[in-house]
């Protein structure tokens, strides 16, 4: 009894501040978790993509794998350059991804690239990435899993991102 007494003893003299503050704390993490989590999945499979770019072309790696950028559940990929999209995607809050300012600008500049992933047919993930990280070239249609190996070179100031067995 003493225990629930002192439980009791130890909470705020105004719990309606302290309840509206939990309440509020409670919508918040409903309103933005599945968002916070699809933002910065994505921004960090774009990471891990930029990495494995970068690591191809200073020689710590060879090649550069989707598989291994993307080790979820897919079994093919289609690359699409110049990504004019119809309609603007979500913007992301707090700046857990890009922007759609950003994302505007890529597309202005014809420098947005997606990568959308599927696994039977359907949508299993995407990535948008920045075509001047890393161009892909020569990729025609949706690439089976095991294709989607990637030399990295530099071609001046670009980088040119080729079919590892093409």
């Amino acid at each position: 009894m003493a225990k629930i007494r002192d439980a009791l003893n130890s909470l705020p003299a105004r719990p309606a501040l302290a309840a509206a503050v939990i309440l509020a704390a409670g919508v918040a993490v409903l309103h933005y978790g599945k968002q916070y989590q699809r933002c910065v999945g994505h921004a960090d499979l774009r990471a891990a993509l930029h990495g494995a770019v970068e690591s191809a072309i200073d020689g710590t790696t060879r090649e550069v794998r989707l598989a291994d950028v993307a080790p979820f559940a897919w079994d093919h990929v289609d690359i699409q350059e110049n990504f004019r999209p119809q309609v603007a995607p979500d913007d992301c809050a707090f700046g857990w991804d890009w922007s759609n300012e950003e994302r505007q600008a890529l597309i202005d500049d014809g420098l947005l690239t997606v990568i959308v992933f599927s696994r039977d047919g359907a949508l299993v993930d995407y990535l948008e990435y920045r075509a001047d990280w890393g161009g892909f070239e020569g990729i025609v249609g949706p690439l089976p899993r095991e294709r989607a190996v990637f030399t990295a070179t530099r071609n001046g100031d670009a980088i040119v991102l080729r079919l590892a067995d093409g």
